[in-house]
């Protein structure tokens, strides 16, 4: 499950990922994405070109794997 901030995401209304995704508008500027997809490495570059306007909730092991790249990127950027 994947929820999009900011406007982010509403693509996928038109445009879904699988044939079994489920879009909930929590509100005007927030979707929550459910959908069943391969977890291969153009999917995550996708993913992480939304930057802080996508957060992974579930599964879990894939929140892990996103939260370890976000992190190891924030070290780059800010340890000197």
């Amino acid at each position: 499950m994947l929820c999009f901030y900011n406007g982010a995401g509403f693509h996928l209304k038109e445009t879904p990922l699988s044939k079994d995704q489920s879009v909930i508008e929590i509100d005007d500027l927030t979707l929550e994405v459910t959908a069943t997809v391969r977890d291969n490495r153009r999917f995550r570059w996708w993913l992480l070109g939304f930057g802080a306007d996508v957060e992974v909730f579930r599964p879990v092991a894939f929140r892990s794997v996103i939260a370890t790249h976000i992190s190891d990127a924030n070290h780059r950027y800010f340890e000197v």
